[in-house]
């Protein structure tokens, strides 16, 4: 015969210490990274929540944060951008968008490193 602990729950009332709580963020993606690698449902599971975690923005706070930082973004530079091309016109409308999202892209690659 065999001896089995009981596994502690994994949801508890608020304020209740559970099972994850005790781990810390090595091992939770320790755990996640096996958990992907099973394949199946739970697998896809895995990828799922990983991709919408990652999706999420809070738009707000991004333009906030793109917007507070002068080096980033200068009302000048979409005048300057805009105008005649080789492969057409720019119109200063579009040229603010890309850098918006030039600014952005900055900003997140400063949120991981």
């Amino acid at each position: 015969m065999s001896l089995r602990r009981k596994a502690p729950m994994t949801t508890s009332r608020k304020g209740d210490l559970t099972i994850l709580d005790s781990i810390g963020s090595d091992d939770a993606i320790e755990i996640l990274r096996r958990l992907a690698e099973s394949g199946g449902e739970l697998a896809c599971a895995v990828e799922a929540a990983v991709t919408e975690l990652l999706t999420r923005v809070d738009v707000d706070q991004r333009a906030a944060e793109i917007l507070a930082d002068p080096g980033l973004l200068a009302v000048e530079d979409p005048w300057d951008r805009a105008g005649p091309r080789r492969d057409g016109h720019a119109d200063p409308v579009d040229v603010a968008d890309e850098m918006f999202e030039d600014g952005s892209r900055m900003v997140r690659a400063r949120e991981t490193t």
